[in-house]
């Protein structure tokens, strides 16, 4: 087998040659954690393109892309939903190979993946310049990604990004929302608000004091709060508990506070995961890339995501709702709460200028009375607070405590409700100490009723199925012929076709008659029949039992 170049070398025309430091994608792919289906998918899917326009420079931005087929066309606007996977500029995950293990996943569900390397990194330059510093073009991030999509004749995009680059995408969102489309998933954000949010929220008002934070807090909240709005996007924000840092989690809890907003509740959802979800991994021993490796369930719900995005008119009202595989990660949407340490850093980050606030107390002594005196009414409304916190929580352990214990029959009819096992009546019996079910005809111990009751009384469909696997065990091989052969679905029909007749009445009682949704009949006949195959399922692989015997 012939070895993969280690480095690229491209032709740019003529007799001119262009070579990078960066290993070819030949030699990516032959990296040890891509398996052997993804090397083929990529080498027959995976194409190169260069985005070549001027701003202030001119910049030839590398792109990796795997287009659907509906999506190659020489002219107009690509049909179909285009996903963008934007890597970060801080090491180690500095390259469009970051988003690898998600590329195919997306490509298979229907859309068109576009990877891209920013200027200095991979092989896009500024200037025909492959090592451009960051800050000769960051400023102009959010531009150098809209005309590169133009370029790529993609537009509504969806993006998936991580680090900084967050803060790029709410700059687009607020500048050049058309570019891009509602769904987009922020990792591990962390940015400056005052880069980010500085044009809306604008300098802090003039003789603002020592709280003038609070007050710029509350300005970049409104920001944010109005780009959401008006560009009427969906984010889903997550990061590693691993990672957390004084960035990151001002970051977000600044999304946290936004969501108190009644629409933006629904739409936006911070998200808490562990290595166990997803870490960062080397590509191969020699190869200088490293790219996020997610565990299968979270690949699945980032799909889901995107598949389930509005179209048109559409809301959709429902973000996802993703479990760590991390048993000591709480369940639910985070909170800055979850971290008490850096949330007092967050609150006190004006006590900095306490012996300049000491100061002024001193040449104005009103200001130290009013500031008391709003001091008092602050933890006078906080013990209230406190105080209704701590009768809701008695109430729900007086409630929790009158329940059932967890894993009981007990528990799973108190969930079910008293509806599960109304119909069923009990009798006394002289021969057991408790009371026993009381059967009035055959059509209640058939094997289709059985499991329709032990699925209402355990509460879920995997007792039933153990109920029916034990009931069936107990029979003699004799026995199991005779259910077999007497509870087929035929003979079901037909009682219940009877039982049909037998209630309206006929011509005998014209007065009482009961009349069954047609809908409603198809529907239970349909979940019968499964609970009839599924019963010849279990009678074929019990012991004893002849295999196909009367199926």
């Amino acid at each position: 087998m012939p070895k993969a170049p280690s480095y690229d070398i491209v032709h740019t025309g003529g007799e001119v040659f262009a070579s990078m430091d960066e290993p070819s994608d030949k030699s990516v792919l032959w990296g040890e954690l891509f398996a052997e289906k993804e090397r083929l998918f990529f080498r027959k899917e995976l194409t190169t393109e260069i985005a070549c326009f001027s701003i202030k420079d001119t910049f030839q931005i590398s792109v990796r892309c795997l287009w659907q087929p509906i999506a190659r066309t020489k002219q107009g606007h690509r049909p179909g939903t285009t996903i963008a996977l934007i890597h970060s500029i801080e090491f180690p995950l500095t390259s469009s190979w970051t988003w690898v293990k998600l590329a195919r996943p997306l490509y298979k569900s229907g859309f068109s993946v576009v990877m891209i390397d920013l200027p200095g990194f991979g092989r896009s330059k500024m200037n025909m310049d492959p090592a451009v510093k960051l800050e000769e073009w960051q400023h102009q991030d959010w531009h150098i990604i809209c005309q590169t999509l133009d370029e790529l004749r993609v537009h509504s995009c969806l993006t998936m990004c991580i680090g900084q680059i967050c803060g790029t995408i709410l700059r687009i969102l607020a500048r050049s929302p058309h570019s891009l489309g509602k769904e987009h998933i922020f990792l591990e954000p962390s940015f400056d608000p005052a880069d980010v949010l500085g044009d809306l929220a604008g300098a802090p008002p003039p003789g603002a004091g020592s709280n003038w934070r609070e007050i710029m807090r509350q300005k970049y909240k409104d920001a944010l709060e109005k780009i959401l709005r008006t560009s009427k996007a969906r984010i889903w924000s997550m990061h590693d508990k691993g990672r957390m840092t004084k960035t990151l989690f001002d970051t977000q809890a600044l999304l946290s506070d936004t969501m108190q907003h009644t629409v933006l509740s629904t739409r936006t959802l911070i998200t808490q995961f562990s290595k166990s979800d997803m870490c960062c991994c080397h590509i191969g021993a020699k190869l200088p890339f490293s790219f996020l490796y997610p565990r299968k369930h979270l690949l699945q719900e980032i799909v889901e995501f995107f598949i389930r995005r509005e179209k048109g008119w559409d809301i959709v009202l429902s973000m996802p709702k993703y479990i760590s595989a991390d048993p000591t990660n709480p369940e639910g949407t985070w909170t800055p709460e979850m971290c008490p340490q850096l949330l007092d850093k967050l609150r006190q980050g004006a006590d900095s200028n306490e012996s300049n606030r000491n100061a002024l107390d001193r040449e104005n002594p009103l200001r130290a009375i009013m500031r008391k005196s709003r001091e008092v009414e602050r933890i006078k409304s906080e013990n209230h607070l406190l105080g209704m916190a701590k009768d809701a929580a008695k109430t729900e352990e007086d409630a929790a405590a009158q329940l059932p214990p967890k894993g009981t029959l007990e528990r799973a009819r108190h969930r079910a409700g008293p509806e599960a096992s109304k119909h069923i009546q009990w009798m006394d019996f002289t021969q057991t100490k408790h009371q026993v079910r009381m059967i009035q005809g055959r059509n209640q111990c058939t094997m289709f009723t059985s499991a329709s009751d032990a699925f209402k009384l355990t509460g879920g469909a995997e007792s039933a199925q153990g109920f029916r696997v034990g009931l069936l065990s107990k029979l003699s091989p004799t026995q199991r012929y005779f259910v077999a052969e007497h509870q087929s679905i035929e003979e079901h029909e037909e009682e219940e076709r009877v039982g049909e007749l037998n209630l309206s009445g006929g011509a005998q009682d014209s007065d009482f008659k009961v009349v069954v949704p047609r809908q409603q009949m198809a529907v239970r006949r349909r979940a019968e029949r499964a609970i009839a195959i599924h019963a010849r399922r279990v009678l074929s692989h019990l012991p004893g039992a002849r295999r196909g015997a009367h199926l």
